[in-house]
């Protein structure tokens, strides 16, 4: 697929298991669901702590977390914490993915939180298709996601 087609919003094909789904390009509704999502993410974190700091602690923690937001740049979709969050398989590559698989309204098959989880969990078995789905989106983008072609493969079973 061409840059120009991925600019004019044309979707990339994926398969997987026998059934084609759209991979969407990343819009500016996508870029703005992963921001929210990292903000979450660190706000989750911040939660997770209460329990085990200070009162006075907790609410530095959180009044950093609201300068970060209030900021604008360190949860944007540009910014190193998304970036990274998307470099490599786990939570903010699945959340990526999802995001670009489902936000056509013409989807043929309806890709779910559990297709993406299956397909970053079998990757070690199936590294293929999740290959696949990375070179989706980096086509669908024009470009590429970032480490899509050099992912590395996960670590063998053991026997």
């Amino acid at each position: 697929m061409s840059e120009l087609a991925a600019l004019a919003g044309v979707p990339v094909p994926f398969d997987y298991e026998g059934k084609t789904y759209q991979v969407s390009r990343r819009t500016l509704r996508v870029e703005a669901a992963m921001e929210v999502w990292a903000e979450n993410q660190a706000l989750d974190a911040i939660e997770r702590q209460r329990p085990r700091v200070a009162a006075d602690a907790y609410e530095r923690l959180l009044a950093v977390w609201e300068r970060d937001v209030a900021a604008a740049d360190v949860y944007c979709f540009e910014g190193e914490v998304v970036r990274r969050a998307v470099s490599f398989p786990g939570p903010g590559q699945k959340h990526l993915a999802l995001l670009q698989l489902t936000y056509l309204p013409e989807q043929p098959h309806r890709a779910t939180a559990e297709l993406v989880d299956s397909i970053f969990r079998d990757r070690r078995d199936d590294y293929d298709a999740y290959k696949r789905l990375l070179l989706a989106m980096a086509r669908a983008d024009g470009r590429l996601v970032p480490n899509a072609e050099g992912a590395a493969r996960p670590p063998e079973k053991a026997a």
